[in-house]
């Protein structure tokens, strides 16, 4: 049983803007063609490039909270306990 007690803020900071960057390219794509279809092309391009941005910069003020609010609550609690198995 292995026990977790503390999360690397930065590091889950940086997995969790990478995870957003990735949601927010597919969600540009999608936003852009949709965009396209009706006509705004500028808005597409706008779309297709700020959506991975503005998700990217979100996922990390996220991330960092979220891994700030973890270690708050495995010090209260003791920590979280695992099973791991090889």
């Amino acid at each position: 049983m292995a026990t977790i007690t503390k999360m690397d803020v930065m590091s889950y900071a940086k997995l969790s803007t990478v995870l957003n960057v990735f949601v927010g390219a597919i969600l540009g794509i999608i936003y852009f063609l949709i965009l396209l279809v009706s006509g705004n092309v500028a808005i597409g391009i706008a779309a297709l490039i700020g959506t991975p941005i503005f998700l990217g910069i979100f996922g990390f003020i996220t991330g960092a909270i979220g891994a700030l609010i973890f270690n708050l609550a495995v010090k209260w609690s003791g920590g979280l306990e695992l099973t791991i198995e090889k």
